[in-house]
């Protein structure tokens, strides 16, 4: 069974990577059309929304050390191996270095000076620039909704069995009446 299992995911992924090949023009003009739709432009309003991003925030948040450590790692290995010394940087040719959405740009310095990957330092410089006081506030509303969530069924299972011990002795006709 696993060898059958295993030859099914070979031919599959085979598949996914000759699908891609043959119709890679068509997925780069789709995808262009894509950000086009509607939908699309709504998916990126909702990622502006300050309820979606502490909806994100909440349980992504005991991960971030984890990330952040690595990519603090990554760097230190970079610059030791001096990898920045040898790549040409191809921003220098477009007349400077820049980044960020429609609503922030960020400057973003040479990377052997950064703590953090490039990559890493300009998603950070762009969660940096959000509205904190705004999205602290529904955090606290999301963790609320999350502790009454769990903490109401079990509160609620000792109502009731407080409530059954104390209508035991009561007669059935006064308990529905």
């Amino acid at each position: 069974a696993t060898l059958v299992l295993g030859l099914l995911g070979a031919f599959f992924l085979n598949f996914v990577i000759f699908t891609y090949l043959a119709f890679r023009r068509i997925i780069r003009a789709m995808g262009k059309w894509l950000f086009d739709l509607p939908l699309w432009k709504a998916c990126k309003a909702l990622a502006q929304n300050n309820w979606a991003r502490a909806f994100i925030f909440c349980p992504l948040m005991p991960v971030v050390p984890i990330f952040l450590v690595m990519s603090l790692a990554n760097q230190w290995i970079r610059k030791k191996r001096r990898v920045y010394d040898t790549i040409d940087d191809p921003l220098e040719e477009d007349g400077g270095r820049t980044s960020g959405t429609q609503s922030v740009s960020v400057a973003i310095p040479h990377p052997e000076t950064l703590t953090l990957t490039p990559r890493v330092h300009s998603a950070v410089m762009l969660i940096r620039s959000w509205d904190w006081l705004s999205i602290t506030f529904r955090v606290y509303v999301l963790c609320l909704v999350f502790f009454c969530y769990i903490v109401t069924p079990a509160l609620l299972n000792v109502l009731l069995a407080w409530m059954r011990d104390a209508l035991a002795s009561w007669p059935f006709g006064v308990i529905v009446a």
